[in-house]
């Protein structure tokens, strides 16, 4: 849009926002808004990409981003406004006094524009008029005049007065005639066009399509005459991509207005710059056009770009804001980059809570969500604390049955069971199957969500055969009604791959995690977190057969992936080289394996504690190395402290007691302990045969110790 001022007209609208010290991208806003000018142009920007979505009032939500952006309330934009329209009213009236007609017309331009942000249509109408009559007393171009009537039309089929739009558009045509002064311009018809292409795309009984296709075509000729940069083929630009999208979408549709944006946002860098608020809320137009076009992994660098600005300067409060925060969180979850997907949470549940209010449903999802973060890093206790508030308020606010509060005391449950408590997250799990089942049926997706959790209670604590039967009842479901290659469908698959190793039926388990890990490279990617987790059960089953060159191929290859996406020092890492470590012990490589092992027990002793599972697991994998390597006194304690953990944590006759109990008698008999290392090699025999019956390699190991130490 093209605004004629004077340089008298600078004034100081918004001066006195700089009496505090605010982020340096909000100072330099607030000094671009100095110019009221610019602040009309910000408003119209803004308005134009708020009215390309069901928007109630466009205008109030440009005002209310323009208020974000300079950390000020809306009341102060609108006082800024009205002084501002005042001062250009008052200018004009001296202009006119001073008999200086084109001053007198910028200037009536101006209050035009102020007013019209001020959703004072009919004010802003007889402004332009007022500019029209000082112009008809000016020694004005063609081209200017031209510009007025052309801004007219515009404001005009923005009111939505199609009659006067029309008339005045016959205007600009006469000048474009074969007679007119404009005949011979290519620029000049080429803004004709494009105003006619905006009033029909203002106009409701246009269709969509119809205003699409006048809008393309104006803006091919503007591109020609005046140039890609002029205000002119911007402004045409900016109507084209406030149009509604159509749906559904090809791809040659989508790969066209992409390149629309990107010459939207190339021309807001050249003039405002790369971080000014209007160049981000194109940015966030291209993404969330993207996304909604299904193409959301090309969406989010646009979205994260523009997150980070806003959270270097104006915060993300407000409910777009909100928006593209928690897509982008939502993809930073899902590719498992954790640690990422917690900032912007914390971000969220701290805006979100400013802006929705601490009890609305979005805001209780963020705090989940946020726990979910901390949970994955170690901070399952925290996490237990925040999702026990959020349910309490759930069920206060939403109702018992609401699906947001039985899906928190799923999270209770399951940071529950993350902090060892198995029994009573079983317990906990339990109760949510049972909401579920009343709320979505039996086979609904969360209801086997679920019983997939109950089904891993079950695996932890070793009953494997309600595990298994569990888990292939929600495979085989997912099967049905996901297909076979959904990602939850894979993940039930993996499961069953968990549960046929552990109960030592390797071939099954092979097959299994085989499947699990083709499919997951082909879904969600070769260096997903997931994938990853599917390498490294084969790479156990493998060891388990014996294979130990593949196997350890494999395991390296997974701890690569996890170095170069999230660091050697991430605790997935941390844990993948473990088990890494597992895999070389086994393979008889000690001085490969102990490094590897005695990092994982010492970044879990810190993370989750000495008596946590995970961490008396990994007890017991670094003694069963130092008794390879006939350190038994120092593989003594770490044993007995295993052992004694998980007895209280699981029943007397758990598979990994049993474990335990074997490797505790193999570090006792060489130290003399004869007699009660034969009772633990008896007690770990009974144990297998009962939990493990097919696993005839263990049995045998088993039956050996106890006749070795028997004898």
């Amino acid at each position: 849009m093209r605004l004629f001022l004077a340089a008298f007209f600078f004034v100081t609208a918004l001066a006195a926002f700089a009496a505090d010290a605010p982020p340096p991208l909000v100072q330099d806003y607030r000094t671009r808004l100095e110019k009221p000018a610019a602040l009309a142009t910000e408003i119209l920007r803004l308005w134009l990409d708020a009215a390309s979505t069901p928007d109630k009032n466009p205008l109030a939500t440009a005002r209310a981003e323009v208020a974000l952006n300079a950390q000020r309330s809306e009341p102060e934009i609108l006082a800024a406004l009205e002084a501002a329209a005042n001062r250009a009213r008052t200018q004009a009236a001296t202009a006119a006094d001073a008999k200086i007609p084109a001053d007198e017309a910028a200037a009536w331009h101006e209050y035009a524009l102020l007013r019209f942000c001020l959703g004072q249509a009919d004010e802003a109408i007889a402004g332009e008029k007022k500019r029209l009559e000082a112009l008809s007393a000016a020694a004005v171009t063609p081209d200017d005049w031209l510009a007025a009537t052309l801004d007219m039309a515009r404001l005009l089929a923005w009111k939505g007065d199609d009659e006067g739009g029309d008339s005045l558009l016959r205007m600009a045509k006469k000048l474009t005639s074969s007679d007119g002064p404009l005949t011979g311009s290519a620029a000049a018809k080429a803004q004709v066009q494009a105003a006619e292409a905006i009033a029909a795309a203002h106009n409701p009984k246009t269709l969509v399509t119809d205003r699409r296709e006048g809008l393309v075509k104006a803006l091919a000729g503007l591109q020609k005459a005046p140039g890609p940069d002029a205000p002119a083929t911007l402004a045409c630009l900016e109507e084209l991509l406030a149009q509604p999208l159509p749906q559904p979408v090809d791809s040659g549709f989508v790969e066209t207005m992409a390149t629309f944006f990107q010459q939207l946002i190339a021309a807001r860098e050249t003039a405002l710059g790369p971080e000014h608020p209007a160049t981000v809320t194109a940015v966030v137009k291209l993404g969330n056009f993207l996304w909604s076009a299904g193409q959301q992994p090309l969406a989010v660098p646009h979205l994260r770009r523009a997150l980070d600005v806003w959270l270097r300067g104006s915060g993300v409060d407000s409910k777009e804001r909100l928006a593209v925060a928690r897509r982008v969180a939502a993809r930073e979850w899902e590719s498992g980059d954790m640690p990422a997907a917690e900032k912007i949470y914390e971000q969220l549940v701290a805006a979100g809570t400013r802006v929705l209010g601490p009890e609305h449903r979005e805001v209780l999802q963020y705090r989940m969500n946020f726990a979910g973060a901390l949970s994955s890093r170690g901070e399952h206790v925290r996490a237990e604390k925040i999702c026990r508030e959020v349910l309490e308020i759930a069920q206060r606010a939403l109702g018992p049955s609401d699906p947001d509060t039985i899906a928190a005391l799923s999270q209770v449950a399951v940071f529950t069971a993350r902090q060892g408590r198995f029994r009573d997250a079983e317990t906990l799990f339990r109760e949510v199957l049972a909401a579920r089942e009343r709320t979505e049926g039996e086979n609904g997706p969360e209801t086997l969500r679920t019983r997939s959790n109950l089904a891993n209670m079950r695996f932890v604590l070793g009953d494997y055969g309600e595990a298994e039967t569990l888990f292939r009842a929600v495979w085989e479901r997912r099967t049905a009604t996901l297909a076979s290659e959904h990602t939850d469908t894979l993940t039930s698959l993996h499961d069953l791959a968990r549960v046929a190793l552990a109960q030592g039926d390797l071939e099954t388990a092979e097959q299994r995690a085989r499947d699990a890990l083709d499919a997951r490279e082909r879904v969600t990617g070769p260096d997903h977190p997931r994938t990853v987790d599917a390498m490294l059960t084969l790479a156990s089953v493998l060891s388990r057969k014996g294979e130990n060159t593949r196997a350890l191929e494999i395991a390296y290859r997974a701890v690569s992936i996890l170095t170069d996406r999230f660091g050697a020092d991430d605790p997935r890492t941390i844990a993948a080289g473990e088990s890494l470590g597992f895999i070389q012990r086994d393979a008889g490589d000690l001085a490969g394996a102990e490094p590897l092992l005695r990092r994982g027990l010492k970044d879990l002793e810190k993370r989750q504690g000495a008596d946590h599972p995970d961490t008396i697991e990994s007890q017991l994998q670094l003694a069963k190395l130092l008794i390879k390597k006939s350190a038994f006194a120092e593989a003594e304690p770490l044993l007995r402290h295993a052992l004694t953990r998980g007895e209280t944590l699981y029943d007397p006759e758990h598979p990994f007691v049993g474990a335990t109990a074997k490797a505790l008698a193999e570090t006792l008999a060489p130290l003399g302990k004869t007699a009660e290392a034969q009772k633990l090699a008896t007690r770990a025999l009974a144990i297998a045969q009962k939990k493990t019956p097919k696993d005839t390699r263990m049995l045998k190991e088993y039956e050996d110790l106890a006749k070795k130490l028997g004898g």
